[in-house]
């Protein structure tokens, strides 16, 4: 189980690193690829990958930068752009669902308690 948070850490499928000096020895490493958040507005958590984002490192208040740009890919779908500073999410007025032009307090979650799809490099606990 992951808990409530307001970030999850989503890291990639790892892989087995050898000892320099001998190679039986062996362990098994991650690397993090992007935090994901429950988005209030589109009802489904959104991934910020690491590559594409700064991450403040604050736990409780994080903010991210730049602004997330998560466009409608289907049909039932919304287009969401935002910002989060300091643990609160601001919508910008583009957005297609009921948030748009608001700011909320991110919201503690967690993916099993969702129903989000298992996150990726999630171990087994």
């Amino acid at each position: 189980m992951s808990g409530l948070k307001k970030l999850h850490p989503v890291w990639d499928g790892g892989h087995f690193v050898r000892d320099r000096d001998d190679i039986r020895l062996q362990k098994f490493a991650r690397n993090l690829v992007g935090w994901a958040h429950w988005c209030p507005g589109c009802r489904k958590m959104h991934v910020l990958h690491v590559k594409d984002y700064e991450f403040s490192g604050e736990k409780e208040k994080p903010t991210v930068r730049p602004a997330c740009i998560f466009p409608k890919l289907s049909a039932d779908g919304h287009h969401c752009v935002y910002m989060i500073q300091d643990g609160r999410i601001y919508f910008g007025r583009e957005c297609t669902h009921r948030f748009a032009g608001v700011t909320v307090a991110m919201k503690e979650w967690s993916p099993e308690e969702s129903g989000a799809p298992e996150l990726p490099g999630q171990l087994a606990s």
